[in-house]
C-alpha cells in the first residue's frame, strides 16, 4: 500500500485490441520517497473497476493497493 495526493486527473475510455472496453483514470499524483529530495510524482493508471465507485477528486489523499503482478487492485481514500 502506498498513499499518493491527487494533483490531477484524466478520464479513459476506448475499445483494445480484443474488443473489449476499458474505462478509467489517469491519476497525477505526488507521493514522498526516501530516495527523493522533497516530493516524487507519478502517473497511476486506475480502472473503473479498481476504482470502485470513487471518483478521483484534486488533493484528495488515497491509499493504493497492488497485485503480486503490480497492477493496481483498489483505491481508498485515507481519512483525514
Amino acid at each position: 500500500m502506498d498513499t499518493y495526493t491527487i494533483i490531477g486527473y484524466r478520464h479513459y475510455d476506448f475499445v483494445d485490441k480484443d474488443g473489449i472496453r476499458v474505462s478509467g483514470y489517469n491519476l497525477f499524483c505526488t507521493f514522498s520517497s526516501d530516495r527523493v529530495e522533497g516530493e516524487a510524482c507519478d502517473r497511476l493508471s486506475v480502472t473503473d473497476r479498481a476504482l470502485n465507485g470513487y471518483f478521483p477528486q484534486l488533493g484528495d489523499r488515497i491509499n493504493v493497493y497492488y497485485n503480486k503482478y503490480g497492477r493496481i487492485t483498489s483505491v481508498a481514500l485515507v481519512s483525514y
